[in-house]
């Protein structure tokens, strides 16, 4: 049971990337968020069940930031900055 725990955050972390760097999600959409955050923490159930501490932080403070960008995203604290930029992308002009 455990296995299917990691296997699916792993999953859902691992289509949120390709979705990104296939351009369907961005890094600041909603989805992108929720994927990260829901992922995040299901790797951090199964890194605390294996008893691996390094997965475990890894996974805590991915779903933190993750969790800080949904609670952006719904507009119940602040807003997101449209400051950041993929190192690989340009930033579009206004």
């Amino acid at each position: 049971m455990i296995e299917v725990i990691g296997l699916g955050g792993m999953a859902i972390i691992l289509v949120a990337f390709i979705m990104n760097e296939l351009g369907r999600w961005t890094a600041e959409s909603f989805a992108y968020d929720m994927a990260n955050l829901v992922g995040g923490l299901l790797l951090s159930i199964y890194a605390f069940y294996i008893g691996s501490l390094p997965f475990l932080f890894l996974n805590i403070v991915w779903a933190i930031v993750a969790a800080r960008d949904v609670v952006l995203d719904l507009g119940l604290w602040g807003e997101k900055s449209d400051k950041t930029v993929h190192p690989g992308k340009k930033r579009k002009k206004k």
